[in-house]
């Protein structure tokens, strides 16, 4: 396919390529031994690459082969997905090795103490750092490219001191240390390449997102697309991260569709870090969206691309994602198998996204097991996890949880105080899930102080409020506790339409996870803690 490219496309690619990877063509040229003439003729496209050059500037920059194939799927139905599979296949045949990119350069590191400068070995370092973040082994990337920081500040090596700093700042947030983050974003963007400096506004976007700053987040991004010279591939992380502010909200229905543009446009320009960030944001989304089959097939794919690509950090995730999707088809003895491995690995790691999505399924478990007392000690343990690495969004989702277990153990004092508490973090932004869910606490705080009437009219809202926002998991739980509260009521005639509504949605929720069980019989050896699997009702969470 790379014949049909023309020598000008190519160019831009690979001036791109090196862009990304902080190298200047000459240095490019230095890595992949070609003349300073022949790297700025094919950067020019006066001299077209060959198939070796080009595997050549893959290998340099750590951009996958397909990222330099030309478009020529085009032309193919879109309508029958065949081009965006035919992307991921590509996606997928061109896996990086960060574990051996990382072994590789400090071994060459060992081999050269004696002969090469320090500007060489810092670079080794640097780029072992790369792979090492890229495997989502944060705390030894953050060694490596301290250590090169300081001999490019020493050098007078400003851009190679900018990509240090991007870098670090995203192991940084990866560890929830937000303001060594903020700090090292701030000098990338000082120190970058004019072509470069997206990188770190888009990282600042992403940290405000983070910190619950959605508003910021948007305003960061927007000012990026009124950009004229933005390239291509900071186009891709612009829209990813849009997709991920809506995602962070709550709000899964416009998430998902908004994920999926995005990830046609990474399959396109070959992007396989934001493949697989997207394709695990869209399979919990979908989750919490309540179809299940299709939550089921990304996050298989997400898996395989985590595994092939040895993204330890986002494989971590991915499992506790399939995790998320056993409790809500009321598979909890398998949900909480995996829950327990992973959890252990991203505690390890200091995986702190996997940490918190762990502290959630916890609490999830918990409240489907009907236990009041555990489901109060998750729900405080995730909300310490929340305020001590500074999610705002998951410590209002703990505070909805923590207050429903204090309303159902009669503790309406200690629930209603919770519950204040979240709904203030919930009215600092416009949140979607986790609105739901304190409109839902709120319900079972008003019935622990006896007042039925505003439980069930509260209720009534959540459940409007869920519908409208497809999540329908939730729709279907609320319907459960509102149809009790107006059967203690007395009102007998809402309380069976609400029981046939609810067992009608969780019939059809049902159906949405017909694809489980083949599957996990013939994946086992993907799984081996899970075995075989029973499908069941899809709303208990």
């Amino acid at each position: 396919m790379i014949e049909k490219g023309t020598a000008a496309e190519l160019g831009r690619k690979l001036r791109e390529a090196a862009s990304d990877a902080g190298l200047s063509l000459r240095e490019l040229g230095e890595l992949m031994g070609v003349s300073r003439p022949t790297i700025y003729a094919y950067a020019s496209g006066a001299l077209r690459m060959s198939p070796d050059r080009i595997q050549q500037a893959a290998a340099v920059t750590g951009k996958p082969v397909a990222y330099f194939d030309p478009k020529d799927v085009d032309d193919l139905d879109s309508r029958s997905g065949m081009g965006a599979a035919l992307k991921l296949i590509d996606a997928m045949l061109s896996p990086s090795d960060p574990k051996g990119a990382a072994q590789l350069a400090l071994q060459t590191i060992d081999t050269a103490r004696q002969t090469e400068s320090p500007a060489i070995k810092a670079e080794l370092l640097r780029r072992a750092g790369n792979a090492l973040a890229l495997k989502g082994d944060f705390v030894e990337a953050v060694q490596n490219l301290e250590a090169a920081k300081t001999t490019f500040v020493a050098q007078g090596m400003d851009a190679k001191t900018g990509a240090c700093c991007q870098t670090l700042g995203y192991c940084y947030t990866n560890l929830g240390q937000l303001e060594k983050a903020r700090a090292c974003f701030d000098t990338a963007i000082a120190l970058l390449p004019e072509g470069s400096k997206w990188k770190g506004l888009v990282s600042l976007a992403a940290l405000a997102e983070r910190e619950g700053r959605f508003t910021d987040a948007e305003q960061a991004l927007s000012n990026l697309l009124d950009d004229q010279n933005l390239s291509d591939s900071a186009l891709v992380y612009v829209r990813a991260n849009y997709s991920s502010i809506m995602a962070a909200q709550g709000h899964y229905k416009s998430a998902q569709a908004q994920t999926e543009l995005a990830l046609e446009e990474a399959y396109r320009t070959g992007h396989a870090d934001q493949v697989l960030e997207l394709m695990i944001q869209n399979g919990i989304a979908l989750t919490h969206l309540g179809r299940f089959d299709q939550a089921t097939l990304v996050l298989m794919r997400a898996r395989d691309v985590a595994f092939s690509t040895k993204d330890e950090a986002r494989l971590t995730l991915c499992d506790l994602a399939f995790a998320l999707l056993l409790v809500r088809v009321g598979q909890e003895s398998q949900a909480r198998e995996l829950v327990v491995s992973s959890q252990a690995k991203a505690l390890q790691g200091q995986y702190r996204r996997s940490e918190s999505l762990a502290a959630r399924i916890q609490c999830e478990l918990a409240v489907a097991r009907g236990d009041h007392e555990l489901a109060r000690d998750y729900a405080f343990q995730f909300k310490s996890h929340s305020m001590a690495n500074n999610y705002p969004v998951a410590l209002a989702v703990a505070d909805a949880y923590l207050a429903a277990a204090y309303a159902r153990l009669g503790q309406p004092q200690a629930a209603r105080s919770t519950w204040i508490e979240g709904k203030a973090l919930a009215d600092r932004g416009t949140l979607g899930e986790a609105g739901v869910l304190l409109d839902w606490a709120h319900g079972l705080v008003l019935e622990s102080e006896g007042k039925l009437s505003e439980a069930a009219d509260v209720l009534r809202t959540a459940i409007g409020s869920s519908e409208s926002q497809g999540l329908r998991p939730n729709s279907a739980r609320i319907m459960a506790e509102l149809s009790r509260i107006v059967g203690i009521l007395g009102q007998s005639k809402e309380a069976e339409q609400l029981r046939t509504q609810g067992e009608a949605l969780e019939s059809d929720l049902r159906t949405k996870a017909t694809l489980l069980e083949p599957w996990f019989q013939e994946s086992s050896s993907n799984w081996p803690l899970i075995g075989k699997l029973t499908v069941g009702t899809g709303t208990r969470s």
